[in-house]
């Protein structure tokens, strides 16, 4: 038996379906072309062509020193020196900062520490370490680890050896 709520649906599928333009569920054939409906005035926009406009209307808000000490934990300090599609092909590292010039920058935006993630390996993590971490310690970490198990324990190392301040490590040193 066929209750109230089915037989409405079937009424209102056969009425669309009569409703419908003779045409509008004919297949073409191959040789036929399509004809170009007369409402249909834009042409096609190509992918290429297509710049959608930001729909994120926000104020934006410069914040030349943090209110507090901040450890930047994803930083990219060093590249390999020869990659392929991303991919590092060899253990020399190529610098994006020198150290005197990071802890410029650290200074005027309060940054205590940085940890590097691609620190690289071999001989190459060798001499990030002894440039940057052993240089000034506390300040700079950085990370050999890919797997994502460790990509916490640089972090945690850092907190571990950060000093009251980026000045601190600097008289450290001395």
């Amino acid at each position: 038996m066929i209750n109230r709520r089915q037989w409405l649906h079937q009424l209102g599928l056969a009425l669309s379906a009569f409703a419908q333009p003779k045409n509008a569920l004919a297949v073409p054939s191959s040789n036929e072309q399509p004809k170009p409906q007369a409402n249909n005035k834009k042409p096609a926009l190509a992918l290429a062509d297509y710049e959608p406009g930001s729909m994120l209307h926000a104020q934006e808000t410069f914040v030349e020193r943090a209110a507090f000490a901040v450890v930047d934990v994803h930083t990219h300090i060093t590249v390999s020196a020869k990659s392929q599609n991303g991919v590092a092909l060899a253990a020399e590292r190529s610098y994006l900062g020198k150290p005197d010039e990071l802890l410029s920058v650290m200074d005027r935006k309060n940054i205590r520490a940085m940890v590097n993630l691609t620190g690289g390996y071999d001989d190459g993590l060798v001499e990030v370490i002894t440039k940057y971490d052993k240089a000034f310690q506390g300040v700079f970490t950085a990370s050999p680890s890919l797997a994502i198990r460790d990509s916490w324990s640089p972090i945690i190392h850092a907190f571990r050896r950060m000093p009251l301040s980026v000045h601190s490590a600097r008289e450290q040193r001395a």
